[in-house]
């Protein structure tokens, strides 16, 4: 998140539990000059994940990039 707003990009970022900390980095942020926001999402939900997808482009533009690190379990082969 930090380096890709030191780098110039407009980063919106989800979490899912610790508001406290993913608000703290997002406001540590603007403070600098950057461009940052904080949205608390459960991106297990799809309904929830189309939403923020929606509410992201109508609030903030269209999405450029894309990063994803939420983690799933699978106990059996991907492909």
């Amino acid at each position: 998140v930090e380096q890709l707003a030191m780098q110039g990009a407009h980063v919106v970022f989800t979490y899912r539990g610790q508001q406290n900390v993913a608000e703290d980095v997002a406001a540590t942020l603007r403070s600098q000059g950057y461009w940052c926001r904080a949205v608390q999402t459960d991106l297990a939900d799809s309904e929830a994940s189309r939403a923020l997808v929606e509410n992201i482009e109508q609030d903030w533009g269209p999405i450029y990039g894309l990063v994803n690190n939420a983690g799933i379990t699978a106990d059996k082969s991907f492909l």
